[in-house]
C-alpha cells in the first residue's frame, strides 16, 4: 500500500506532496472493499505538516484541512459518474494535527 501511495504521489507532486494539499488515491485490488474491514476503495493523502511539530501556533490549521478535504470528496463525487468510479459515501479518519 506505502508503495502504491507513493507511486502517485511521485506521479502527480513529483515525489513531495506539500501540507495543506490533499489528494484521493483508489486503492490495488488487493486491498480494495473486500479486502479491508471497512470495505474502502480509496485513500486520501492529506498531511497536515512536514515534520511532527507542535501546531498551536495556526488555530486554523485543522479546519482548513477539513474544509478542503470535504471540497475534495465533493469534486471526487461530482466526477465519479462520469469517469466510472464509486462515489465515497463514508469516510473513515484518524485525527488531524496530531
Amino acid at each position: 500500500l506505502t508503495d502504491h501511495c507513493q507511486t502517485y504521489i511521485q506521479d502527480i507532486w513529483h515525489g513531495h506532496i506539500p501540507p495543506g494539499s490533499r489528494m484521493i488515491v483508489t486503492l490495488p485490488d488487493d486491498v480494495a472493499s473486500t479486502g479491508n474491514p471497512w470495505d474502502a476503495y480509496a485513500l486520501v493523502i492529506s498531511p497536515t505538516m512536514h515534520a511532527p511539530d507542535d501546531d498551536s501556533w495556526h488555530q486554523d490549521l485543522v479546519y482548513n484541512i477539513m474544509w478542503l478535504l470535504l471540497v475534495q470528496l465533493e469534486r471526487w463525487n461530482k466526477a465519479s459518474d462520469a469517469e466510472n468510479r464509486l462515489k465515497i459515501q463514508m469516510v473513515l479518519m484518524t485525527g488531524l494535527g496530531t
